[in-house]
């Protein structure tokens, strides 16, 4: 378990880094068993970055700048061994904490992801955003989940008239 003392001192760190680093921040997650922290950051419609974080050193292990995208989300599987991202040019990367290689790519181009979540067994991922596609205004809310062995779309959802902003699994799947 992490103790909250130490992750409220991981997030002022990492705030702060991320300053002297000049990145507008957007979003970050903690992983605690591995004191790394993924952060998101990027104005709309221009070029963004992900980062990942080693806490104990306040250094970043690896950099990720998509392809003229703001990065929008990050988060860790439940077990710690992939990470994600997703950008507004609708696209879903998971990368292998280790080492940060690109394991998959998927995404739909009528879908800017706000939010991404690994189902607690770590087989699923769920993307929340809207259905406007990158560069436009938002319609709806869409979740879509997919598959994170293959990339493959398993259900798209249609939940609300405004976007979804964040999304979560409950513990027991």
């Amino acid at each position: 378990l992490v103790d909250p003392k130490a992750l409220r001192k991981a997030h002022v760190k990492a705030d702060r880094a991320l300053a002297r680093a000049g990145a507008p921040r957007f979003q970050a997650h903690v992983f605690g068993r591995r004191s790394l922290l993924a952060s998101g950051a990027g104005y709309p419609f221009e070029s963004g970055r992900a980062d990942l974080w080693n806490m104990e050193l306040g250094q970043t292990v690896f950099t990720e700048s998509p392809t003229h995208s703001r990065v929008t989300a990050v988060t860790f599987s439940s077990d710690g061994e992939l990470f994600a991202t997703a950008s507004d040019d609708g696209a879903v990367r998971l990368w292998r904490t280790e080492d940060q290689v690109l394991v998959r790519e998927f995404g739909a181009r009528d879908h800017m992801p706000h939010a991404i979540a690994f189902s607690p067994d770590g087989e699923r991922i769920a993307s929340g955003g809207d259905d406007s596609g990158p560069g436009f205004g938002a319609h709806g809310g869409l979740v879509r989940i997919w598959d994170v062995a293959t990339g493959e779309l398993e259900l798209t959802m249609d939940l609300s008239t405004m976007p979804i902003r964040t999304i979560d699994y409950a513990p027991d799947g």
